[in-house]
């Protein structure tokens, strides 16, 4: 029997994908990127998502090993827009909403 590397590489390239889709669910960055109520500059961000998910596909059908590393520095830059963004618009920590620190506006 001889093992097929390709589709394990392919499972292992699906099962990648769900976890990093959970992991940026989680922390949030999801609902940022695809809620439509945010500034229209947030096209490019759908565009390094979909490149997110979709580049590392050819490159991952040969070198698996280098996914992790991909998704690590795409979900980072993400993540910088994130901060930068919310910096920008004066609120880094949405939760808070009062002018004092407090959830009293």
């Amino acid at each position: 029997m001889v093992a097929d590397p390709h589709g394990a590489n392919l499972g292992l390239i699906f099962a990648t994908h769900a976890l990093q889709w959970r992991h940026l669910r989680r922390a949030g960055l999801l609902d940022d990127i695809v809620d439509d109520r945010l500034y229209a500059g947030n096209a490019w961000r759908l565009w390094s998502l979909a490149a997110m998910f979709l580049v590392p596909l050819p490159v991952g059908f040969f070198r698996p090993q280098i996914i992790p590393f991909l998704w690590l520095v795409a979900g980072g830059l993400l993540m910088l827009a994130n901060i930068v963004r919310r910096r920008r618009e004066g609120r880094e920590h949405p939760e808070v909403s009062g002018a004092d620190g407090t959830m009293n506006p």
